[in-house]
């Protein structure tokens, strides 16, 4: 299995394949018309290469503080994307753990101003094969154990608002 990321163009159900991560498709398009959080800069691209190269000991680590969260009784584990712009990196980050066999991660939310919400909306459902099963569709709790995806509007200096359920428990 290569373990790396490699960018790819392949069309799939009129999804373009944007990266493929350990044999994870991702699908991504750029909308550059929701301002800068649009696209794709070539840090986010560096970070997607980190995460799926190290998918292992991203894993491990996350699997280390979950039992340290059940020990101390605490709620589990969150991952939190500020300033997501498009969402990539965060459905990067899931598919780069879920090809380790456990995404691990009890929330991921992902977050930025209200205008990019729905091109976060748009990555997070058109990668929602990585929190399925192949086999029948649904999440096993050894994939995914009450994982909950938010995309959350954040303005820096201003109070949190509610967050916003993407989906119900994916």
């Amino acid at each position: 299995m290569n373990n790396s990321a490699s960018l790819a163009k392949e069309n799939d159900e009129d999804k373009e394949v944007f990266i493929d991560v350990n044999g994870i498709p991702i699908y991504f398009s750029e909308d550059w018309n929701v301002g800068i959080g649009g696209g794709l800069w070539s840090t986010g691209k560096a970070l997607s290469c980190y995460f799926a190269n190290h998918a292992e000991q991203l894993s491990s680590n996350l699997m280390k503080l979950k039992a340290r969260c059940k020990q101390m009784s605490a709620p589990g584990v969150s991952a939190l994307e500020l300033g997501s712009g498009n969402g990539f990196l965060s459905i990067v980050l899931a598919a780069a753990l879920k090809q380790q066999g456990y995404i691990g991660i009890d929330e991921l939310v992902v977050t930025d101003f209200a205008d990019h919400l729905p091109l976060i909306s748009r990555t997070v459902g058109a990668n929602s094969h990585i929190f399925k099963d192949k086999s029948d569709g649904i999440i096993t709790s050894s994939q995914c154990k009450n994982c909950q995806i938010y995309v959350v509007e954040h303005q820096w200096g201003v109070e949190s608002v509610e967050p916003v359920l993407l989906d119900k428990k994916i």
